[in-house]
């Protein structure tokens, strides 16, 4: 087994899978690799989601409580895992792993979180070849997903990158809809259940008490989450 614990994160665009990745990392921050959260790796949120879906007045938040999208993402057209889209036929395992681990600097730090939505298209690969580490899947009705992803910018946002969605014949709704039915299908074939998301699992999940969701509007109430160890 190797010194590091990765743990592989796949959800749709609009999922709420870096927010949740976001609340994971930052109250398991003893345990989780920080080092690839830097300036350049981060979105701000456009005040207009503040308005439509809170009551706060995004003027009255400091822009560190509107960015999301933190940290390394990998994928084509992104900075690292440019061709994770088929990592079958691009990477070795020892390749795969070098590669996930290529943005962190922190060797103390045991749990690397690689979040890519090209995952989902790779998921019998990953079980096979990534024994002992975690896969967290996160699933949202792919409906909600595309209309959360558009309040948050939708094309207009500038990290990660969409450039692969953009040269798809699919409109970003079906590719949405065909990620989250990748998720479906893979976990009824390796026999997966899935939760209710919110903070009870969380805490029951990694054991220590999870700081409860920012805005309690039911953003998140349809959201179905896994995590397990690839056996």
């Amino acid at each position: 087994m190797s010194d590091y614990q990765f743990e592989f994160v796949t959800g749709c665009p609009g999922s709420h899978w870096s927010s949740i990745t976001n609340r994971i990392r930052h109250n398991l921050c003893d345990l989780y690799d920080t080092s690839d959260l830097t300036d350049d790796r981060r979105f701000l949120i456009p005040n207009s989601f503040f308005k439509k879906t809170t009551e706060v007045d995004p003027q009255t938040l400091p822009d560190e409580k509107k960015l999301t999208h933190l940290g390394s993402y990998f994928g084509p057209s992104n900075e690292h895992g440019s061709h994770f889209d088929c990592i079958v036929n691009n990477y070795s395992v020892d390749e795969f792993m070098q590669e996930c681990l290529s943005p962190f600097s922190n060797n103390e730090k045991t749990i690397k979180q690689i979040k890519s939505h090209w995952f989902a298209y790779n998921l019998d690969w990953i079980w096979e070849n990534c024994k002992g580490h975690h896969l967290l899947m996160i699933w949202k009705d792919p409906v909600a997903a595309y209309s959360h992803w558009l309040d948050i910018g939708g094309w207009e946002i500038t990290y990660p990158s969409y450039k692969w969605y953009q040269d798809l014949d699919n409109s970003m709704l079906e590719q949405i809809q065909k990620e989250a039915g990748l998720l479906l299908e893979f976990a009824n074939k390796k026999h997966l259940q899935w939760a209710d998301y919110n903070p009870t699992w969380l805490s029951a999940t990694y054991n220590v008490d999870i700081d409860a969701p920012q805005y309690n509007n039911d953003m998140t109430s349809s959201i179905k989450i896994i995590r397990t160890l690839i056996t």
